[in-house]
């Protein structure tokens, strides 16, 4: 719940900017680099660049809602863990923010249940797309939540599409 207001905000912000949108839509080959785990999330190496994950924007001419999902093995493996591999979200001038919520009802840890969220803030500069990707996680603010209660663990990234 707490994600889908969080939605609601960007997409109102994003609404009174003065900054018509960028053309995202295009396939992007991207490489991230982990950094900080705060979420304690296993097989994490922080400063290993990953091989290359393809991701696929969709944007109407004009509009600044965007689609986007993963593709190929990463996609595959994004939708096992997350339940789906599809992204939303909107694009204000050059930049976009969007999430990816956990499809699979809340995990729990004693009184806790959480999902993750996949929230991802990008600049683009031509063809060339960099930010960050942050996943996090969604609680019901059980004290057994722990160093689960607003953890994040962020991934830069870079990429490209072809050219437009």
């Amino acid at each position: 719940m707490k994600g889908i207001r969080w939605l609601a905000l960007v997409a109102l912000a994003a609404a009174c900017s003065d900054d018509p949108p960028a053309n995202v839509a295009g396939t992007y080959t991207l490489r991230f680099t982990p950094g900080d785990n705060g979420c304690n999330l296993d097989g994490w190496t922080a400063g290993m660049t990953g091989g290359d994950v393809e991701l696929d924007l969709s944007q109407a001419v004009g509009s600044a809602d965007i689609d986007g999902e993963v593709k190929n093995w990463v996609g595959v493996y994004v939708a096992i863990l997350f339940g789906t591999a599809k992204f939303q979200g909107r694009v204000s001038g050059d930049t976009l923010d969007v999430i990816l919520n956990s499809q699979y009802g809340d995990l729990t840890q004693g009184q806790c249940k959480y999902s993750y969220q996949l929230h991802m803030g990008g600049t683009l500069s031509g063809d060339i797309l960099t930010g960050t990707l942050d996943i996090t996680t969604v609680t019901n603010h059980s004290l057994d939540c722990g160093t689960r209660e607003n953890c994040h663990s962020l991934e830069s990234f870079n990429g490209l599409r072809p050219p437009t």
